[in-house]
């Protein structure tokens, strides 16, 4: 739905400003709607790998517990059950997640070896340092909407995943590879 704030624009401009790479700003000022990604839901399974969607019941991960945990693929997406959380954590080592250092410290917490994989966040900011939040970056990359649920959140990891791999190239894919995933880790 789109806000009023004053602002009309006309269907050329507004197709310009699409056209033009202007989804973002269009987005952020309530003149275009966010895309919406259509995801299947399946089953849950420990083999299913892709990028993690969570919630935690804290800031702080290492008194937080997970309330939430999904994994999107490329087209689906599945929730864990309470029992499969921690399960799950315990399978996959290096999870590819927004802000994957916290729920790689929460897992740690919880005494599961794990690493903070690829993290869509540090892409982001990257790309754009004005970019600080998931919510920020969904609305900017047009991603769907970071919701307070692991499944939103894991297809907006998803989606901006995808959208990284087309605009994360050259010297900024370099930055990332080698200094903000890195620093990931400590």
């Amino acid at each position: 739905m789109r806000q009023e704030i004053g602002l009309r624009l006309s269907a050329k401009l507004e197709s310009s400003f699409a056209r033009l790479e202007f989804g973002s700003i269009s987005r952020d000022l309530g003149l275009a709607e966010s895309e919406s990604v259509s995801y299947k839901i399946i089953p849950w399974s420990n083999d299913i790998s892709g990028s993690v969607g969570f919630v935690l019941s804290d800031v702080n991960p290492m008194i937080a517990n997970v309330t939430d945990l999904a994994i999107a693929t490329q087209d689906s997406v599945a929730v864990a059950s309470p029992e499969e959380r921690l399960e799950y954590l315990r399978v996959h080592k290096t999870l590819n997640a927004c802000d994957a250092k916290a729920l790689s410290v929460y897992a740690q917490s919880q005494g599961i070896e794990t690493t903070p994989g690829d993290d869509p966040l540090l892409m982001a900011y990257v790309l754009d340092p004005n970019t600080a939040t998931a919510d920020s970056a969904a609305r900017r990359y047009g991603a769907g909407e970071w919701g307070n649920d692991a499944r939103s959140r894991a297809i907006v990891t998803a989606e901006l995943f995808k959208s990284f791999a087309k605009t994360l190239t050259d010297k900024p894919k370099e930055v990332y590879e080698t200094i903000e995933n890195l620093c990931n880790w400590f």
